[in-house]
């Protein structure tokens, strides 16, 4: 029903999709109702994916010491 909706719902429900599927985290039975709850969702998957990276580069390094 995003035809009907103002703007700024449209690009904060987008922004929260996008954000969902780059994260893998896919759209589940729980998800949000409300922009707010999208805004904080789609910061916690960022968060989420930019831990991730930071931990495997860690890994890497680590890995490519031991084989040094």
């Amino acid at each position: 029903d995003l035809e009907n909706q103002t703007l700024y719902y449209n690009i904060i429900t987008l922004t929260y999709f996008a954000f969902t599927t780059l994260s893998t985290v896919g759209l589940g039975d729980y998800h949000p109702k409300s922009n707010d709850e999208r805004i904080l969702c789609a910061f916690i998957m960022l968060f989420g994916a930019m831990s991730t990276t930071i931990l495997i580069d860690g890994w890497r390094d680590i890995l490519k010491n031991i084989n040094a």
